[in-house]
Formats: structure tokens, C-alpha cells, sequence
């Protein structure tokens, strides 16, 4: 049965119950609408499986078939966190609709740590997956001081010191565009070191250092730009204000954000400007060549998920670029030379 075909209108009233459930379990990484596309195709599973009536309940059976299924089309086009992720929206969908305890007794708890982390190993080798190019460190720099050159050369206090906020925090602390926009003066500290905010993938505060003086002194002379503009400081003013945001403001309304669109095509103009093919390469990539620099430098892994605020080691895997083989070749080759030594 096709999907749409599915009248989902009591999904999508459980929906904000579930979304809570999805930020607990740290997998509100994606869109509402693809949240609900995971549950109304399991709905219709469940439909096809009784001749196209609706469910009255669900069984362990539908949710097997189900994740087989995504399991199948996650193989098929190289994705990772496709059957973590659809697990998840299904478990909480079935909490809020039949209750905790039968959740728990179709999908139980420890079957979805399992299959997150059994999904976590496989990243790295899985057949069909092609590898997403990164920056390197000379791209990297290119881009930093082409977003220098672009604040230097722009004339408009809107866009004061935009670029070079928005790639130093792409790349001195791994952050998504997506979540610098959403950024106020409240989350960096009094002197700019260091930016604490609410990742676009995970339910937990990450506190992040910007180590880069020329970064630091960008935010603070872009608040101060901001502050000439009219952003009183008690209002405490995003980083990027949206269109009518200063209005809103002032008449104790919420602050107005820059759209996605919007933040992705600052990082993308820089990069343009710098010469680099940014095709296929995703800002937040620059948080991969860090942490794969960190291990190849000898810096032990759990130290590296300190710093970058991970719950999982798991983690290390999605973000370090060489794959689990060379990593094991790596290793035997360190134990067959200490072994040699000894013998």
C-alpha cells in the first residue's frame, strides 16, 4: 500500500508528544515531515499486512517487517542513520498512541541501543556508501581568509563581520550553519572563547572553545555593529537577526532568525570567493577533518568526545574519515611490531 494513501491526521496530532520522546533519545536531527513519512509508512505496512484496513493495534511482527524494510532501502543508497533514526520516530509514535508499556514490549529499549550502535559500526564500510569529500585544512584556511576579505570589502552594517563569524565557527567549532543562526549574545561567554548552544542533532548543551583570537574579536565587533544598529544588549540580539527582529524585539516579542537557506549561502559565498568546489562537501565537514587530526595526532578518543560533548564514543566513527579497515590494518600493524620488539 503507498503511504500517502494513509489518512494521518492522528499522527500528526501525537507528533508534538513524540518530538519530545525523539529530543530525549537525541534524534531530532531531521524534518517534521520526515519524522511523519517513517510512521505513516509503517502505518501502511500495518494496513497492507490486514488487507488495507486500518490497525486496530500493532504487532511485533509489523515492526520487524518494518525495520527490514528500512533496512533494505538503507543499504540500497548508503544511509547510515535511516534505520536508527526511523526506529526511534516508530517507538515514540507507538508510546504515545498505545502507551509506554506495549512500546516497550513491541520495540523494547535495549533492541534500539543495539541497532544504533550496530548501525554506527557498519558506517564506515558499508557496501554501495561513497565517502563525502572534505575540506582540508588548505581549503579551510583559503575560505577563512576569503570571509576576512569579504567583511573588509562590505559597506552595509547589516552585514558587519557576518562571514568571518560564520566560518570561524564552522571551523573552529564544528558547528552547522544551521545552528549558528540561531545564536544570541547569552551563548558565548563575556570574552568570546567559548560558544554553548543547542546542537541541531542532540537534546544535550554543548559547550564548545573558539580558540582563533581573530574569530573572537569578529563576534565582538559584530554585537558592537549590531548594538550601533539599534540591538539594545539587555535584549539579548541573535548573532544573525532576520528580518524584523529589532521590531520584534522591542515590543517584548521573540527574536526573528536568518532562514537555513540563508545561513548556508553566507558559508557557500565564501567558499566561492576562495576558489574551493564546495559541491557535495557540507559545512559541518570541518568538524570531521578536526576530529580525524585529533586522532591521527595521538589524542585518545575519549578525550576527543569530551571536547566535542558526544554521550557515545560511537560517535568517533561517524565523524573520522578512515575507514574501519585501514583502522584495523593500523592496529595489527602496531601489535605485530610491538610483538617483534619483544621477541
Amino acid at each position: 500500500m503507498d503511504a500517502r494513501a494513509v489518512d494521518y491526521s492522528l499522527i500528526r496530532a501525537l507528533y508534538p508528544g513524540f518530538a519530545a520522546d525523539l529530543r530525549l533519545e537525541g534524534r531530532l536531527g531531521r524534518s517534521r515531515s520526515t519524522y511523519l513519512s517513517y510512521v505513516r509508512r509503517f502505518v501502511a505496512l500495518a494496513m497492507e499486512r490486514r488487507g488495507g484496513d486500518p490497525p486496530a493495534s500493532f504487532t511485533r511482527q509489523d515492526v520487524d517487517e518494518f525495520l527490514r524494510r528500512m533496512e533494505e532501502r538503507a543499504v540500497a543508497i548508503g544511509a547510515t542513520k535511516l534505520v536508527p533514526d526511523a526506529a526511534v520516530a516508530v517507538k515514540s509514535f507507538l508510546r504515545r498512541a498505545l502507551g509506554p508499556e506495549e512500546a516497550e514490549r513491541l520495540l523494547p529499549s535495549g533492541e534500539l541501543r543495539r541497532i544504533a550502535e550496530d548501525w554506527a559500526r557498519r558506517r564506515a564500510n558499508m557496501p554501495g556508501r561513497t565517502p563525502r569529500p572534505m575540506y582540508t585544512w588548505a581549503e579551510a584556511a583559503r575560505i577563512f581568509r576569503a570571509a576576512v576579505r569579504l567583511d573588509a570589502e562590505n559597506t552595509s552594517p547589516r552585514l558587519a563581520h557576518v562571514y568571518t563569524c560564520v566560518i570561524g565557527l564552522c571551523l573552529y567549532a564544528g558547528m552547522r550553519p544551521a545552528e549558528i543562526r540561531r545564536l544570541r549574545r547569552s551563548n558565548f561567554s563575556q570574552d568570546f572563547s567559548s560558544v554553548t548552544y543547542w546542537p541541531a542533532k542532540r537534546g544535550s548543551l554543548v559547550e564548545r572553545e573558539i580558540p582563533d583570537p581573530r574569530v573572537r574579536e569578529a563576534l565582538r565587533l559584530r554585537f558592537q555593529a549590531l548594538e550601533a544598529r539599534g540591538y539594545r544588549p539587555e535584549w539579548d540580539p541573535p548573532l544573525l537577526p532576520g528580518r524584523g527582529c529589532r521590531r520584534s524585539l522591542a515590543s517584548g516579542g521573540p527574536p526573528r532568525f536568518i532562514g537555513h537557506a540563508t545561513a548556508w549561502r553566507i558559508a557557500k559565498r565564501a567558499a566561492e570567493a576562495a576558489g574551493v568546489d564546495s559541491t557535495g562537501k557540507p559545512f559541518y565537514g570541518f568538524r570531521r577533518r578536526e576530529v580525524t587530526t585529533l586522532l591521527e595526532e595521538g589524542l585518545p578518543g575519549v578525550v576527543v568526545q569530551k571536547l566535542k560533548g558526544w554521550k557515545s564514543p560511537q560517535m568517533i566513527l561517524y565523524y573520522h574519515k578512515t575507514p574501519m579497515r585501514e583502522m584495523a590494518a593500523q592496529a595489527a600493524r602496531i601489535l605485530a611490531g610491538r610483538a617483534a620488539a619483544r621477541g
